[in-house]
């Protein structure tokens, strides 16, 4: 089974419905920390990621039950969206660029429970 994770620069994700809001972490030192935090959670579909405090925030609804929202590049935050719920992957790969939205699909092994994620950019 694969499954894609789109990566969004310099945007955030703000849901239709605040009950779709999972958690808001608070020293997560990384985006790909914040994609495994998003991969943990059995019902985690699209998550935020602000740099700068390095927060992330993880939602329950896909990009269509929310706003995608443009930031500054000051902002420096990033959109995770998963095509579907993460469980029984163990490895996503993630590739973005400034300029246009890039989806990479990720590889399984089910004989895993931990998130691998590397990001280039």
């Amino acid at each position: 089974m694969a499954i894609s994770v789109t990566m969004y620069t310099n945007a955030r994700f703000d849901p239709f419905n605040i009950n779709n809001t999972l958690a808001n972490l608070i020293s997560i030192s990384s985006v790909n920390v914040c994609l495994c935090q998003c991969y943990n959670n059995s019902i985690c579909l699209t998550a935020n990621y602000f740099f700068a405090n390095q927060t992330c925030s993880l939602y329950s609804a896909q990009l269509s039950g929310g706003w995608l929202r443009v930031v500054p590049t000051s902002t420096n935050a990033q959109v995770l969206s998963f095509s579907s719920t993460v469980s029984n992957i163990t490895t996503i790969t993630t590739t973005t660029t400034t300029t246009r939205t890039t989806t990479t699909t990720t590889t399984t092994n089910n004989n895993s429970s931990h998130a691998m994620a590397n990001s280039a950019g």
